[in-house]
């Protein structure tokens, strides 16, 4: 394969070099890249500077023997499981932290 140069003559205007030229050189390229990534160091540690928010839900239950709770004696006749589960509603909150 031999390195044959065009046989075409590409006109450019003085805008259209330059323009070519930085989309092909790639310390240009990098450099548009570092420059984001710097925006985006810059926006995260703005972020350090606001309220944050967390939020959290639980959820408990608890298994209750009745017949223990009232003294041992059946209040329920004819039901021989005398243990109930009582569930309580999910509760969430949110909390802020100014630190």
């Amino acid at each position: 394969m031999t390195g044959n140069p065009p046989t075409e003559l590409l006109r450019l205007t003085l805008d259209q070099a330059v323009g070519l030229a930085l989309k092909q050189n790639p310390t240009a390229q990098i450099a548009i890249l570092q420059a984001a990534q710097s925006e985006q160091d810059r926006k995260i540690a703005l972020s350090e500077l606001l309220p944050q928010v967390q939020m959290g839900v639980t959820e408990q239950w608890e298994r209750l023997n009745i017949r223990a709770q009232f003294g041992g004696a059946a209040i329920f006749p004819g039901v021989r499981n005398t243990s109930v589960r009582i569930l309580s509603f999910p509760r969430g909150r949110p909390s802020m932290d100014r630190s």
